[in-house]
């Protein structure tokens, strides 16, 4: 009798065998791809209605050096059109405005 041959997949350890079992296809990529872009931009959504509502309830505040919070709702609902890095820029600009109104500030223990 000849020597048995053993069949490749035999020949790799338990832990080859699982990163083969793992191996992605494309259509595991492409799930995966779906999901997370479900996922951005239901945050998107989630950002965006956040400056929006900032708006409504501080119309006054200033966002920039001639525009208010109130503009920026105002014609044709600009908050759309604007890319996710501006309007989060600007939720920080009406966050930091609103900050600086405040009468009493939080202060920190120091130690904790």
């Amino acid at each position: 009798m000849g020597k048995e041959i053993q069949h490749p997949f035999e020949q790799v350890t338990q832990k080859q065998k699982a990163e083969l079992m793992a191996r992605k296809t494309a259509k595991d990529y492409r799930k995966e791809y779906n999901e997370l872009t479900k996922q951005q931009n239901a945050l998107e959504v989630h950002i965006r209605k956040r400056l929006e509502t900032l708006c409504k309830q501080h119309p006054e505040v200033k966002t920039g050096s001639i525009t208010t919070a109130k503009d920026l709702i105002e014609y044709n609902n600009h908050v759309q059109r604007f890319d996710v890095e501006a309007v989060i820029s600007y939720i920080e600009k009406i966050e930091t405005e609103l900050a600086k109104k405040q009468a009493y500030k939080q202060t920190t223990i120091e130690g904790f």
